[in-house]
């Protein structure tokens, strides 16, 4: 993305954690489990601009893009 985000797991509870800023051209890779919630927000303003759960597939990949 051009703008920075923050990239969150969802604990259990509902609460965020694991809070990783990246920024333009920035690249993680991340080790998590199936059935996993991630939230993407604006570093801006700390709206979530995306909520993504992870395959329920072990040895899966997820791979986000920015848009057009």
């Amino acid at each position: 993305s051009r703008e920075s985000i923050i990239l969150e797991w969802i604990d259990f509870d509902g609460r965020p954690r694991q809070g990783r800023t990246l920024r333009h051209r920035d690249h993680q890779e991340i080790n998590s489990f199936v059935g996993h919630v991630w939230q993407i927000k604006r570093y801006e303003d700390g709206k979530v601009s995306s909520r993504f759960k992870l395959p329920e597939k072990p040895n899966s990949q997820l791979t986000l893009l920015e848009s057009p």
